[in-house]
């Protein structure tokens, strides 16, 4: 609980500031904000507004345009913008928070929505506490427990027929989850019992695409997105057989074309996390182990966290095989290409790490994921779409997030480059605001700090 007291007590700080140091005058009046002479990137479409001004009235933006037409309130907390880029919060498309600890560093890294991909009881209490200004989060999005056949791979609700997937959807829905999330040992039929259920209570439905159901069937019965290109490895496995890593290495390029054709036609979008991909590492690679824990960001996992993600210890061990390097480098070019090709087709895209597994940090991992988009192919202002208005149109919430904009949700990132000419200018924040909540590049720095406090090694 140590994070949720830094959280309140970071919250209650910002408030105190933007009332003037007054409590009682932070609940008489809505707090206002306005960033002036800055240059806007409302990811709309490829644009950047110079020398505007943007008003933010508690949690929404109220007002924006040039800065000569746009008058500032006299109780605003003013934001000097100037050479500064503004632009909209990311989205983490796949998520798996399942501790506190994880919100610094999503808000640190301009993270300030979620999309929670293995939801239970907790998720549905933090979106409460995080909308009611109990604590600093992100705006989250949540599946609930994982739907898989018999026997499931992770627990979670086992559906084998039309009753059970009726009951489960149901359960699912009741309970205020946002989205169902299906899994690989779905049988056929309980997969398309699901979907049933899940139109007609108009919930989506997302995740792996099962292996008894295979792409071209799940893409024609309308699975909303699939995780971590699941489905697509079909394109080796006449050749080789099954086996992730191998069929990985081994695709047949000649067939993504067609492939990206039928996927974009069908309206699923792909959240490929590939920064996933490319932090597995077999027992035998001690020097690439090495680079992985050498990062910077490491500073900000718990050594108790460390010791369950090395190789020996962490749930991936008997599927990492050795000389994994090979397979690993091999397929990474080739997911790039096939997610490539996903774009070149028209077929959406969305930005996600898969954060909770062993080596990709919360935050920091998003940041490496927009490069390998832009290694894919991408421009910078595709691959930030993927994780801004992108992922605000997947989830129906265009009026919610995504994009700077009348009524839109205060959720924004101030940086020192134009994003659109590189992405790595993204991460050069000087202050991210979440739900309308200034927090300035000292403010995070020092909950970055405090973090790796409590991490390093207590020194005798």
């Amino acid at each position: 609980m140590k994070v949720i007291r830094f959280a309140h007590a970071l919250f209650a700080s910002v408030m105190l500031v933007a009332a003037g140091g007054s409590a009682a005058a932070s609940q008489a009046a809505a707090p206002v904000t306005a960033f002036v002479n800055v240059a806007v990137v409302p990811m709309d479409q490829e644009r950047v507004l110079e020398n505007w001004t943007v008003v933010v009235v508690h949690d929404r933006i109220r007002e924006l345009g040039p800065a000569a037409s746009v008058s500032i309130p006299d109780n605003a907390t003013v934001i000097d913008g100037r050479g500064k880029y503004l632009m909209p919060g990311l989205a983490d498309m796949h998520a798996h928070t399942w501790e506190e600890e994880d919100f610094p560093l999503l808000l640190a890294n301009g993270v300030t929505t979620i999309r929670n991909m293995f939801g239970g009881p907790i998720h549905l209490r933090w979106k409460k506490s995080i909308v009611a200004g109990e604590f600093a989060g992100p705006n989250i999005y949540t599946a609930g427990p994982i739907i898989d056949g018999n026997p499931p791979i992770w627990p979670g609700p086992v559906v084998e027929n039309a009753a059970q997937a009726h009951r489960t959807v149901a359960e699912q829905q009741a309970a205020g989850y946002d989205f169902l999330k299906i899994y690989s040992r779905l049988s056929s039929e309980a997969y398309d019992a699901i979907v049933q259920e899940a139109k007609a209570k108009n919930m989506a439905v997302a995740g792996h695409v099962p292996d008894a159901v295979g792409l071209h069937a799940a893409l024609s019965t309308g699975i909303k997105s699939i995780e971590h290109l699941s489905g697509y490895e079909f394109l080796a496995r006449k050749a080789i057989g099954p086996g992730e890593a191998a069929s990985w290495a081994r695709l047949d390029e000649s067939q993504f074309e067609s492939i990206a054709r039928e996927t974009a036609k069908s309206g699923a979008w792909n959240c490929p996390t590939l920064v996933l991909f490319q932090h597995r590492v077999a027992t035998e690679e001690s020097e690439f182990l090495g680079r992985l824990l050498a990062r910077d960001e490491m500073r900000y996992v718990s050594a108790a966290t460390v010791r369950s993600w090395l190789p020996q210890n962490n749930f991936l061990k008997n599927t990492t095989p050795a000389r994994a390097a090979s397979s690993r480098e091999k397929g990474d070019t080739l997911r790039k290409k096939l997610v490539y090709a996903l774009h070149k087709a028209g077929a959406g895209l969305l930005l996600g790490t898969d954060y909770g597994n062993p080596f990709v940090v919360p935050g920091f991992s998003l940041h490496q994921e927009l490069r390998n988009f832009v290694d894919a192919g991408l421009s910078p202002f595709e691959a930030i779409r993927a994780g801004t208005s992108g992922a605000a149109e997947f989830m129906n919430a265009r009026n919610e997030f995504g994009t700077v904009a009348v009524g839109r949700r205060a959720d924004l990132i101030l940086i020192e480059g134009n994003p659109l000419e590189d992405v790595a200018n993204v991460n050069k924040r000087a202050g991210v605001m979440l739900r309308g909540k200034w927090y300035s590049q000292s403010q995070l720095a020092s909950a970055l700090d405090e973090l790796a406090a409590r991490f390093q090694p207590k020194s005798r």
